[in-house]
C-alpha cells in the first residue's frame, strides 16, 4: 500500500522486486533447515559409530582410560 513511484511501469518493478525478495527469504528458509537437518543427521551416525565402538571394547559400555 506504501509502494509510490511515479509511473506504472516503476510500480510494477517495485513490487515484482518485493515479490523476488520474499521468495528468495523462502528458499533461503528452506535452504538451512536442510542443511542443519543434514548436520543433525551426520552427528547422529558420527555419534552412533562412536557409541558402538565403545560398546565393541567395553562390555558395560564404559569408558575406561586405557
Amino acid at each position: 500500500n506504501d509502494i509510490r513511484a511515479k509511473r506504472a511501469d516503476t510500480s510494477i518493478a517495485w513490487i515484482n522486486s518485493i515479490f523476488l525478495v520474499m521468495n528468495l527469504l523462502i528458499l533461503l528458509r528452506i535452504f538451512f533447515a536442510c542443511r542443519i537437518r543434514s548436520m543433525m543427521r551426520a552427528v547422529r551416525v558420527f555419534v552412533g559409530i562412536t557409541n558402538q565402538k565403545v560398546c565393541a571394547n567395553n562390555r558395560n559400555g564404559l569408558l575406561t582410560e586405557e
